[in-house]
Parts: structure tokens; C-alpha cells; sequence
């Protein structure tokens, strides 16, 4: 069966005439809001699909869950627990429990909450037994209940560690993990939940199968359709895969989500040699587009969110007079990540300096990695690859010092 996708959804660019990021994605967030299982498959170029799903979930400022997936018998406690840690790690879920239980009972949630904080343990008990003496089918009352217990102790417990926690109390309410996710849905508003975004691995064989990714996707969405999840995969491979599967309600559901990316002007400036980086926004950090691109990808894998800084100085001078500064830079790892443009490599002495730039930072401990600015798009996996190793390595250095 050849790939379709919805009218409008081929070869779409990242950004409408009307200045939405992806119109695609926003169509599945409606999809979603009207409680239809979705998930977002986005075929195309690892570097083009990244890209977009990072300038869609800018564009909500909604928080990004990449995971990259290796194995096969993939588990739903690999997705669900690193998406519930960054849901925790940005946001009150005390809060989010509060203004719950408000909007079940029709209540003015900062009034309930001043209540609620006076309470003890054993009258917050007392209270949901009063107040809310049945559960529902995800049993997002347990959950509720006990983060504002946590708070009557003085103890707001957060990631990570939260999830095995919370999926413990909803023992009965259907597969663990997967009634984690469903029952979060229920309890934090779907335009604060993170967008879990997973990427398998290459292989030969592929690696997990298609079909074992497109179950476990089908059975979150099918249990939370509020949650955002998509899926990136390289032209090609979905078909091939799904070539060795029989079909099944899982296969259909992907096949729904499928969007087709194709090649922006963002995305060849982005994957060609250029004279200059791009720029970013005015008040952008970051002093290119793909400086912009790599820190938010870290930022939305669990092995680095809150690693990387972007631009930092160190404590050092590099020249006349003037303290060291880097692209990335991993502080607590001494790792230092520089993106290098194709004007590196046209000026004589500019190459020079990075080469003394990089003696500088190596006779003071730092690791260096310096990647093409073309690479980020062209060979993605590369880059994170070794990012992750250097990431992993530098660890165990610090642990066995």
C-alpha cells in the first residue's frame, strides 16, 4: 500500500502564508483536543522532520520529549517515564492537581487551594472522600490525592523518581505505564503536556520493527488521545517495514498521521555549504540557527535536558583581554560542543584560532567536539551519537576521579 497522506499534508513547508509552524501538526493537536487517538508520523530527512517538530513545539511552547529508540520488545515504560519526568521537572504538578480538583468540583482554584494548604494529611483524606467518592476510568482522582497529601506533608515530591510512584497507585486501572500517561492527561491540561517525539534507530535488521513501535504508539494514543506523540522515519523505511507485517488497526492509525516532509529554504540553507550561518531571532541567545537547532534538540532528550548552556563564557581568557566563550557548553562535564560554518574553513586564520581555541580548552580539562554545520542536518545521527557518547564518557571520567 503506497504512502497517503491528508489533503495539504505533502511535502509541506515549515511555515503557512498565515504564520503558523506546521499546519499539519496543528491540524492533529485539533484532532487530538476532540479525543482522537492521533499520532503525528512525520516521513522525510532526520535533520528536515527534527527541525520541524522543534519549530512546531517553540511555536506552542510546549516542552519536547525526543527519544531515540534501539531495541526491540520495546517497553511503555521507556516512553512514558522520561515524558512523565519532563512533565514534573516543568511544571507543579501540586498546582496542576489543585486546579483539577477545582474544575471537578466547580470551585474558585485559588480558594481551594489556601484550603487545602491549611488541611492536614488525614483531613485531605477525609476531604477527597467526601468530595470525590468515585473514580473515573483512569483513576486520575489517586493521582491527585496524593500529590496534594505529599504537599500537606511538606513534600513535593518531583523528578525524577515521581513515575514509579504514581504508577503504582493506579494498580487496576489497565497496563502499567500506559494508565500513567492516561491518567496524567486527565490531570494536566493538554496544551502543558510534553510532546513525546521518538525516533528509531537504524539497523540491519531494522531496529525496533516498525510494527512493535507502531502498537505500543496506537496503545498510548488509544489510552490518552490528549497526549501529543509523533514519530520521525526516513523516507522508505515505513513501507518497508510494514512490507513484512501483516495490517493491522495499529498500521491504520499511523498511516492517519502521516506527513510528509519535504525540503524548505530553511532546510537548504540549513544542509548546504553557505558562506554565513543563519540568523537567528534578535532576541535569540544562540548566534545561528543551527547553534539554535542542537541546544533545543539536547534539551528535549532525557541523557542531556539541562546539560548544555548556550553561548557560555568560561572563567579563562582566549586572546587579549577577553574570557573564552563557546558554543555549548556542559559545565558540570567540562564538555564543550562548537559548531563550526563553512566560513571556518575559508579563512586561513580563523581555522588557526579554533585549533590554538580547542589546545586552550584541552590543557584545562575539556573535552571539545567540533561538528559541521552541515552535518547537524545532513548526518544527525552522527552527531548525537557521538554527543551521547561524549556525554557518557565524560561521566565516568567524573565518577572515577
Amino acid at each position: 500500500m503506497p504512502v497517503t497522506a491528508e489533503p495539504g499534508q505533502l511535502d509541506e513547508g515549515l511555515q503557512d502564508p498565515n504564520g503558523r509552524e506546521s499546519p499539519a501538526l496543528d491540524r492533529h493537536e485539533d484532532r487530538r483536543r476532540a479525543g482522537v487517538p492521533t499520532v503525528s508520523v512525520l516521513v522525510g530527512p532526520l535533520g528536515s522532520a527534527l527541525q520541524k517538530a522543534v519549530r512546531w513545539c517553540d511555536s506552542l511552547g510546549r516542552p519536547l520529549v525526543m527519544l531515540r529508540v534501539e531495541q526491540a520488545g520495546l517497553a511503555a515504560e521507556s516512553l512514558v517515564v522520561p515524558w512523565v519526568d519532563r512533565l514534573a521537572d516543568g511544571r507543579d504538578l501540586v498546582d496542576a492537581a489543585v486546579a483539577w480538583l477545582a474544575r471537578r468540583l466547580d470551585r474558585p482554584a485559588g480558594a481551594l487551594g489556601r484550603s487545602l494548604r491549611r488541611m492536614t494529611p488525614y483531613e485531605v483524606d477525609q476531604f477527597f472522600d467526601a468530595a470525590v467518592p468515585l473514580e473515573s476510568r483512569t483513576g486520575v482522582e489517586r493521582l491527585a490525592r496524593r500529590l496534594i497529601e505529599l504537599a500537606a506533608q511538606g513534600r513535593r515530591r518531583s523528578a525524577p523518581g515521581l513515575a514509579p510512584e504514581l504508577n503504582a497507585l493506579l494498580d487496576g486501572k489497565g497496563r502499567p505505564w500506559v494508565r500513567l500517561l492516561a491518567a496524567l492527561g486527565e490531570l494536566v491540561p493538554q496544551e502543558c503536556l510534553p510532546v513525546l517525539l521518538v525516533i528509531p534507530a537504524d539497523g540491519d535488521p531494522p531496529r525496533p520493527p516498525m510494527e512493535d513501535l507502531a502498537r505500543l504508539l496506537a496503545e498510548l494514543a488509544a489510552a490518552q488521545p490528549r497526549a501529543a506523540l509523533a514519530l520521525i522515519i526516513e523516507p522508505g523505511r515505513f513501507e518497508a517495514d510494514f512490507a513484512r507485517a501483516p495490517d493491522s488497526r495499529a498500521q491504520a492509525l499511523l498511516r492517519e498521521g502521516i506527513i510528509k516532509v519535504g525540503e524548505s529554504e530553511d532546510d537548504r540553507l540549513l544542509s548546504r555549504t553557505h558562506p554565513a550561518p543563519l540568523t537567528p531571532h534578535p532576541d535569540d541567545e544562540a548566534r545561528s540557527a543551527v547553534e539554535r537547532f542542537v541546544f533545543d534538540l539536547l534539551e528535549s532528550m532525557p541523557e542531556t535536558v539541562g546539560l548544555f548552556q548556550l553561548n557560555a563564557t568560561l572563567d579563562f581568557a582566549f586572546g587579549p583581554g577577553r574570557a573564552i566563550e563557546v558554543d555549548l557548553l556542559a559545565r558540570s562535564l567540562k564538555l564543550v560542543i562548537e559548531i563550526d560554518g563553512y566560513y571556518h574553513f575559508q579563512d586561513p586564520e580563523a581555522y588557526r584560532r579554533d585549533r590554538r581555541k580547542d589546545l586552550e580548552l584541552q590543557t584545562r580539562g575539556y573535552l571539545v567536539l567540533r561538528f559541521l554545520a552541515v552535518d547537524v542536518v545532513d548526518r544527525l545521527e552522527q552527531v548525537l551519537d557521538t554527543t551521547l557518547s561524549a556525554v557518557a564518557f565524560c561521566r565516568h571520567r567524573q565518577a572515577t576521579r
